[in-house]
């Protein structure tokens, strides 16, 4: 999962950015797949109590 400027993610944060009429230096920052690592690891091996056989 790639964020890449001028993909259609990028573009829908533009938009929600201009919606909300937010000023620098708050705002969107681009981030890399690194960054998420932590989180993918830790759903992929997590069973919700709702969801065990």
């Amino acid at each position: 999962m790639k964020r890449t400027v001028g993909s259609r993610g990028g573009e829908i944060l533009e938009a929600g950015a201009a919606l909300v009429g937010q000023k620098p230096p708050l705002g969107f920052e681009p981030s890399s797949d690194r960054e998420y690592r932590n989180q993918w690891d830790f759903y992929k091996t997590t069973v919700l109590p709702e969801f065990r056989p």
